[in-house]
């Protein structure tokens, strides 16, 4: 139970209860697709005992129900898909302005790591992954696990032995699944990570695009953005060739066991130990059988490629805020000191290497340097929008870290 409430799954699932008017007309709709397509292996196998048996009558009437519960199902699929893709697109939104809300309450040293590209990536593309896994992760598994678990049943019932040969390729199944998963998964990361990178590089492009211009630099940035849609191009290409040798796999091994079902199955027929008519409805219900198996695997293989893209969400979603955060002594006036401080931008040189400095209470404090020299970032520092890398700002008796956020802000003019 701790391992399912840890999975996006349960994440994901837990995000209906905004929806509670949908989900529960999503579910009656749902149980009502369900309860359609139940009853249609029973009454496939009833058509061909009617067929066997020469019963006009029970032929008429099987052929009859049958194209009821196929109308019902298209009608039932139809309304499901509606509600489906309501609660998409609001579960979109809200995560989207969840997403907006979470980015907005980072320390701002955070944003600037995170960068304006990436944010508006994770906001925009990656968010847009509720929106199928609604339908294609969390309800149709659901729905098809059901109707697999009935339909085998069914099947069973007919003839154990000839079942016996399709549960055999279900391990095989899960194996392809659980070789792909770990390598797809980490595929999907890195595509979205890249795909987040050139958001942000292209951001910084046009914010720059004057100067770019003005230092005919266009073409030098023109071929680095190149290069980072070549590696977003190679990227996606590793995602989506691991996806679809997944999925390819398992329709092998489903054909494969068609043909096995096919060749035992005609064994039986021709030595008397299934009918004709038997083996014909058998066939037909696995057909439907197989349905759900290959539905439930393009379901795993969507989750595995669009794995990267919710774990950058929720990255994001289950980050401290900064209001949570903000807890700390009340703010006291007292004399400024810096004292060895030392800092740097990301991949960046020091700014300050062991800097020391006392600004007195109510007087003028002049800061005065050259363009580079740190001004805006000792600024930076004072007004708390990031940490030292070593050394310690006070006020008074107390260090800056520890007063409440909100208190000092107060004071600033």
């Amino acid at each position: 139970m701790e391992f399912l409430r840890g999975s996006y799954f349960y994440k994901i699932a837990a995000y209906l209860r905004f929806f509670k008017k949908e989900t529960v007309l999503l579910i009656v709709v749902t149980l009502a697709r369900m309860a359609a397509a139940l009853p249609v292996p029973e009454v496939i196998r009833r058509f061909f005992d009617s067929v066997a048996a020469g019963d006009n009558s029970n032929l008429v009437l099987s052929a009859l129900l049958l194209s009821g519960l196929f109308l019902f199902g298209v009608w039932a699929g139809y309304l499901s898909d509606i509600r489906t893709q309501n609660i998409g697109h609001g579960l979109t939104n809200l995560i989207r302005g969840q997403l907006t809300e979470k980015i907005l309450q980072l320390p701002y040293a955070e944003l600037t790591k995170q960068r304006t590209g990436d944010a508006i990536a994770r906001i925009t593309g990656d968010s847009s992954v509720f929106q199928e896994y609604i339908m294609s992760v969390v309800i149709n598994p659901l729905i098809n696990a059901v109707l697999l678990l009935v339909y085998t049943a069914i099947l069973f019932r007919i003839h154990t032995a000839l079942s016996l040969v399709i549960v055999l390729s279900f391990p095989v199944l899960a194996l392809i699944i659980g070789v792909f998963h770990k390598k797809t998964m980490e595929a999907s990361f890195a595509f979205r990570e890249g795909y987040g990178g050139m958001y942000n590089q292209l951001t910084e492009l046009f914010f720059a695009l004057k100067l770019i211009k003005a230092k005919k630099y266009e073409k030098r940035h023109g071929e680095y953005l190149k290069q980072t849609y070549d590696g977003v191009r190679q990227a996606g290409i590793k995602m989506n060739r691991l996806g679809s040798k997944s999925t390819h796999l398992n329709s092998l091994v489903i054909n494969l066991n068609l043909l096995a079902v096919l060749i035992f199955g005609g064994y039986l027929t021709m030595s008397g130990q299934l009918s004709l008519a038997g083996f014909l409805s058998y066939y037909l219900i696995l057909q439907l059988t197989y349905a759900p198996i290959e539905s439930i695997t393009i379901a795993f293989s969507s989750y595995q490629q669009g794995i990267g893209m919710l774990e950058r969400v929720f990255e994001i979603l289950e980050t401290g805020s900064e209001q949570e955060k903000r807890k700390g002594a009340s703010f006291q006036p007292g004399k400024v000191k810096l004292n060895e401080l030392t800092f740097a931008y990301p991949d960046s040189r020091n700014i300050f290497n062991g800097f020391s400095e006392e600004l007195k209470p109510n007087a003028i404090n002049v800061i005065v340097g050259p363009s580079g020299s740190g001004k805006t970032t000792l600024l930076d520092l004072l007004l708390n929008l990031y940490s030292p890398d070593s050394g310690v700002i006070s006020i008074g008796n107390q260090l800056l870290g520890e007063i409440n956020k909100k208190d000092y802000a107060d004071q600033i003019a």
